[in-house]
């Protein structure tokens, strides 16, 4: 049911973001089949084979990019849209956009400072750069985020929001906050005490 268009997915660390865009991949290959290519930007570098396994993509449709370079990223998504003259239906999984950083902070020393919203700069520009020839060629961009919450006077909190820019939640189609999971939302291979514990439920709003 997900449309071409680009989507934020934000919340807690292992609340099923980056197994939900793989799910997402498996869908969007038995849908468009030979014409289906997915791209997983790796900038955490925490995706296994194993996962990728689980997942069920068809790897010879995949493209797996370990790189956390938002300049890079960014370039290789636009290049991949405007040049795909045998007409793919392109999935990019972008996880995470807290993982990007440009390339000329990556050369500083721990002691610089990095270049303040220069990240947020880069992700609004791709935003206009890249909104207009997703939506129109059939593509989707799926970006994953980290969620924050900010402390206020009087010691209460804000509703946790994603992190990062407003971009990629302006030029969002949908958003989803992710809840994770506990105990009772384990899904298990079987009963008594040595099932083992193989995903669990998670709550989207």
């Amino acid at each position: 049911g997900f449309r071409p268009g680009m989507s934020l997915w934000f919340g807690d660390e292992e609340s099923g973001k980056t197994a939900q865009g793989l799910m997402w991949g498996k869908q969007w290959q038995d849908k468009y089949k030979e014409k289906a290519w997915v791209f997983l930007f790796d900038a955490e570098g925490r995706m296994t084979k194993l996962k990728l396994n689980a997942s069920g993509i068809d790897q010879s449709r995949f493209s797996w990019i370990r790189s956390n370079l938002i300049e890079d990223t960014f370039d290789t998504i636009e290049k991949l849209v405007l040049n795909n003259k045998k007409g793919y239906r392109y999935l990019f999984i972008l996880d995470s956009l807290d993982a990007l950083i440009r390339k000329e902070d990556v050369v500083k020393s721990f002691g610089d400072a990095p270049k303040v919203a220069g990240g947020a700069a880069i992700q609004s520009m791709a935003g206009k750069r890249l909104s207009n020839p997703i939506h129109g060629c059939g593509h989707h961009l799926y970006q994953i985020s980290q969620i924050r919450t900010q402390n206020l006077m009087g010691g209460s909190k804000e509703a946790p929001k994603a992190s990062g820019g407003k971009a990629p939640k302006f030029y969002a189609d949908i958003m989803g906050r992710m809840y994770k999971g506990w105990s009772d939302t384990y899904i298990k291979d079987g009963s008594g005490e040595n099932a083992k514990t193989i995903g669990n439920k998670t709550k989207i709003s």
